[in-house]
């Protein structure tokens, strides 16, 4: 049986743990926190997005939870409109998604509370690096030019009043 060591309990590697097959894998979940956050951003939940869920079997209790969105309007710092996309979204908070993929993880997943600085220590067959940013599982495998840098990417934002 291979061994998987998964660095980094958010939301991929909670996603990655709750996929993996128990009977042919010894998987081991390694994250620094010693409980899911209460708090935290909301994060749209795209078809695609509700498709991987699905297949995780959590995407029905997460449906009781979420608020659908059928379109998304986007508007610059100076108040023009410059999109509105039609979707058939989710906005869910990551609190809720984090604990029902938490709850998707099969028993049989070995759970340690630590930080991973050394990952030559882990001894698997496999270790996936889902620590983020500042990832040293990519910083090991790839060294600094690997670091996090600016990407073309958008990231869309929003703040609510208490």
């Amino acid at each position: 049986m291979d061994t998987i060591s998964i660095v980094g309990g958010g939301i991929a590697g909670l996603a990655l743990a709750a996929r993996l097959d128990p009977g042919r894998f010894e998987v081991t979940l390694h994250e620094q926190r010693a409980a899911l956050p209460v708090a935290g951003t909301s994060l749209a939940m795209w078809p695609d997005a509700q498709a991987a869920l699905a297949a995780l079997g959590v995407l029905e209790p997460l449906r009781r939870v979420g608020i659908p969105i059928d379109h998304f309007p986007m508007w610059s710092e100076a108040g023009r409109k410059f999109a509105d996309m039609s979707t058939e979204g989710m906005l869910l908070s990551r609190h809720e998604l984090l604990n029902a993929l938490d709850a998707a993880v099969p028993d049989s997943v070995r759970r340690v509370t630590e930080r991973v600085v050394d990952v030559d220590r882990l001894k698997a067959t496999i270790v996936v690096g889902a620590d983020g940013v500042h990832s040293a599982v990519r910083r090991r495998r790839w060294g600094a030019p690997s670091d996090a840098r600016v990407a073309p990417v958008l990231a869309v934002r929003g703040v609510v009043p208490d």
